[in-house]
């Protein structure tokens, strides 16, 4: 600190160059103008978690309705990522199919998660009798079943 008398009157002057040097030290110390610690620079190489919504395996009867629950993806840097779907269910078809779902981050990490959606026949056979519900056979007789009779298709000349 200066002091510069005059005759008139008294001034005080400080000097600002300790304080500029010590602040400039505290924000090298922080890590620059980054804003904090850490390095900017650490690669991303974490991929995605894809989260199935209902069931990763799902069975329905033929001709059914299907309709996909989907997925939704995060990242640990990228936050919500956008999930592909791939692969498609035929109902019409008794079979097993394979839904993919896609998540890839800004970075390139990419993560894959599969539902298996199942079409199956499921309606019971029914049973026609042709005869009656209750038949009597006695000892050492032979039985035979009715029959159904298809009717005979003939052509006329």
């Amino acid at each position: 600190m200066n002091t510069i008398v005059s005759p008139s009157s008294t001034k005080t002057s400080f000097s600002l160059l300790p304080y500029l040097l010590t602040a400039s030290l505290v924000l090298t110390a922080c890590g620059g103008d980054s804003g904090g610690g850490g390095s900017d620079n650490d690669p991303d190489t974490a991929a995605p978690i894809i989260t199935l919504q209902g069931d990763s395996a799902v069975t329905l009867g033929d001709n059914e309705a299907y309709t996909d629950a989907g997925a939704t993806a995060t990242d640990d840097v990228d936050g919500t990522v956008t999930v592909t779907t791939t692969g498609s269910v035929d109902t019409a078809a008794i079979g097993s199919y394979t839904i993919t779902y896609t998540a890839t981050d800004a970075a390139g990490n990419s993560t894959t998660m599969t539902r298996t959606v199942t079409v199956a026949d499921m309606v019971a056979p029914v049973i026609s009798l042709t005869g009656g519900a209750e038949v009597n056979v006695f000892v050492n007789d032979t039985y035979t079943e009715p029959v159904l009779l298809q009717p005979m298709m003939s052509t006329i000349p």
